[in-house]
């Protein structure tokens, strides 16, 4: 009996703060035939539950009211402390998406979630916006690009095929293909799609950034059964794909704690030598990307398998001190 009365108390405050009745904590207590602490408690634990509950103009809470603008159609969901520093925390990962739709919806979210906790958690709000920063280079600026961007992930959202125009580094001119838009992705600092092309029954990567047109069709898709997203990232080194190798590279002990200390493939391994060194194998396919990040370690590494592999960094160095690179190529 006692925790219904409680209930019904509560959700007659609830009602009477969103109906934006005049109400005091001394009227309250009278008509529920309790003390005004209790009264107080049942205010606190609306806040708890998301209520953004104020008082006068001292800040007294004896006339409670719900702050100004605020409207609920529904129960608001209370979020913990880490909750909201998770949030903050995401929204410094899209600022290289600064001005596209994507990091502007997620800061409009965000001003929504602060019309919605409780008062007290506002200056925790506040607090970890502040205590987070973003520290990415090398990245591109996709607000040149905001609206194909925008347009793409509503047809993937609304599973509609997409007719492109695509301006690939490696061609004069741009390609125009059917696709259907599977999967959208971030790497390195740049956005990527996986999307099926009918023409050539193929799962095919674009860089966002190189869309030059992009146009919804009335035709809609679905994800072939056979699509892995997993897969096929797991299958590169990177983004670009090609036929999985074994890879072996000793590492010289000084960068041993480097190299160990990240996840640069999911089938890495390390194998410990007697003089401190070590030896990564993992098997990806994308030997492009493969052998620009080998050759960041400089002499630091040392590829022992594939030979092919071996050599195109042999011809790489090579090539980089002045050597005659169509010799060395033929």
């Amino acid at each position: 009996m006692r925790r219904n009365r409680q209930v019904i108390r509560m959700v007659s405050l609830m009602l009477g703060l969103l109906r934006g009745d005049r109400l005091t904590v001394p009227a309250l207590a009278q008509t529920h035939h309790v003390r005004k602490e209790t009264i107080y408690r049942d205010l606190r634990a609306l806040e708890d539950l998301g209520f953004p509950i104020t008082g006068d103009i001292h800040g007294y809470k004896s006339r409670p009211r719900l702050r100004e603008g605020y409207q609920a159609k529904l129960m608001p969901i209370p979020f913990t402390i880490p909750e909201l520093a998770a949030i903050c925390f995401s929204a410094t990962l899209t600022e290289h998406l600064t001005g596209t739709a994507l990091h502007g919806a997620l800061q409009e979210a965000i001003a929504k979630i602060r019309s919605h906790v409780p008062t007290a958690s506002l200056p925790l709000l506040d607090a970890a916006s502040t205590v987070f920063g973003s520290f990415k280079k090398g990245y591109k600026d996709y607000r040149p690009h905001a609206e194909t961007l925008g347009r793409l992930v509503q047809v993937m959202m609304e599973s509609r095929r997409c007719e492109v125009t695509y301006q690939s580094p490696h061609r004069a001119e741009p390609s125009r293909f059917v696709m259907d838009p599977y999967k959208l992705f971030e790497f390195g600092g740049s956005l990527y799609c996986f999307a099926y092309v009918p023409r050539h029954d193929q799962v095919i990567t674009l860089a966002i950034d190189r869309i030059r047109m992009l146009r919804p069709t009335d035709e809609t898709f679905a994800v072939s059964p056979n699509f892995s997203f997993e897969r096929l990232r797991d299958q590169a080194f990177g983004v670009v794909g090609g036929e999985p190798m074994t890879v072996r590279i000793q590492f010289r002990q000084d960068q041993v704690p480097y190299v160990k200390e990240r996840i640069w493939h999911p089938t890495q391994t390390f194998e410990d030598l007697p003089n401190g060194d070590t030896i990564m194998t993992f098997r990806a396919g994308g030997e492009f990307e493969i052998v620009r990040w080998i050759l960041g370690w400089g002499s630091a590494a040392t590829v022992l398998e594939p030979a092919s592999l071996a050599e195109g960094i042999r011809i790489e160095y090579r090539v980089a001190l002045g050597e005659d690179s169509q010799r060395l190529l033929t």
